[in-house]
């Protein structure tokens, strides 16, 4: 019947209802009268099961709320009444269902979104009255995703920094250039105060050359540019005008410089073509300290590949001939000073735009260049780096 189904369906509902506290709608003043008499009547066969110090919420006919309605058991039959309840049953239920729909409800411990590790180590919040109802809803329906990619990316840059700079050190921060100075060994065989200027990094990270060398995108190292390559030529012209400078006491060494920049009157300027001095095959170009190419045997300058007499288009001479003094006033010692004096200076390589000087160990770690031990010139350095 009508009336047994509204029963059933009322007491299969009280057991879910009595865990809400939430406020039923109010029935219409046109509901059947079966179903405000059976609201009704439950009321008075559950006060009797009841302690008698305890007073029964009201009910006002018409009106229903899940928080005081007495738990009835589930009927098996139509029509049985109503089981016994314990009498604390509904003592504090309104703050046990609020304690217990809190906790399920609660999202406190799920992940907010713009809310990371970084927020909970700087406390950040987000201000309540800032957040539109519909809009926090709708964050906290969306699913949690993790942004594991951009985890992965960012762990990686933060590695390649602290290699970087821990293999290159850091540049001098700023927004312009700084000066830096110091006294070293120079090539002129004597301790010198030099400055130069390097390039600031505001971002607090490693030189411009060293960024270079890492990979960093520079476009002469894409492509061949034209004012570095002039540059090149003009240096190499200038090569051509060197020869070896002697110190005169031998002990001091020897490096290759221009004539106005050997001195008179402490060195020697070994210039092939002057004062009757003549290099092999009577060679007027050269020399050069350290490599000639009547004692270089790999290569060996013989037909067809004999060496140019052009000091700039030379070959870097992989091996020489041994033993090439036999005492202190041997043959090559007062013909050929050049093949045996001690070599103070090589080609530094420097910067970022090809440039390179022939100077000292000391001198090459100081303006943090690249110091080609195995070459004699500048231009030989491209066939130290690129062999064969």
């Amino acid at each position: 019947t009508p009336q047994e189904a509204v029963i059933e369906e009322e007491d299969m509902s009280l057991v879910d209802d009595v865990f809400f506290d939430i406020k039923s709608p109010t029935f219409s003043m046109s509901a059947p009268d079966f179903m405000k008499k059976t609201e009704l009547e439950t009321v008075p066969e559950a006060r009797d099961e009841v302690d008698v110090g305890r007073s029964t919420p009201k009910i006002v006919p018409g009106q229903w709320h899940a928080g005081h309605h007495p738990r009835q058991g589930l009927p098996s039959t139509p029509g049985t009444a109503a089981v016994a309840v314990h009498p604390l049953s509904g003592v504090g239920m309104r703050r046990i269902v609020g304690g217990v729909m809190e906790r399920a409800l609660d999202n406190s411990d799920r992940r907010r979104v713009g809310m990371g590790i970084i927020g909970r180590i700087f406390k950040r919040s987000f201000k309540r009255g800032g957040v539109d109802e519909d809009v926090r809803e709708q964050i906290d329906k969306m699913h949690d995703h993790r942004p594991f990619f951009t985890f992965w990316v960012t762990f990686v840059q933060i590695a390649v920094y602290i290699v970087s700079v821990s293999v290159y050190g850091i540049a001098p921060v700023g927004f312009s250039d700084t000066l830096i100075s110091d006294v070293v060994l120079t090539s002129n065989l004597a301790l010198e105060k030099v400055a130069y200027y390097e390039k600031d990094n505001m971002w607090i990270g490693p030189r411009q050359a060293d960024l270079i060398h890492l990979g960093a995108k520079y476009s002469p190292c894409m492509r061949r540019d034209r004012n570095v390559i002039a540059a090149l030529e003009t240096d190499k012209s200038r090569e051509r005008e060197t020869a070896c400078c002697i110190r005169n006491a031998r002990e001091d060494g020897c490096v290759q410089k221009p004539r106005r920049t050997c001195s008179p009157y402490l060195s020697t300027w070994w210039k092939w073509g002057e004062d009757g001095r003549l290099g092999f095959n009577n060679r007027t170009n050269g020399s050069v300290c350290g490599q000639d190419p009547e004692f270089c045997l790999t290569p060996a300058s013989t037909e067809p590949y004999v060496w140019p007499d052009d000091i700039t288009k030379w070959p870097l001479c992989v091996r020489t001939e041994q033993n090439l003094t036999h005492g202190n006033e041997s043959e090559v010692s007062l013909f050929h000073p050049h093949m045996t004096c001690e070599i103070r200076g090589r080609p530094c390589c420097i910067g970022i735009q090809g440039e390179c000087i022939i100077t000292t160990p000391e001198h090459c770690a100081f303006r943090k260049g690249y110091y080609h031990k195995e070459a004699a010139l500048c231009s030989q350095v491209e066939n130290v780096m690129n062999p064969g």
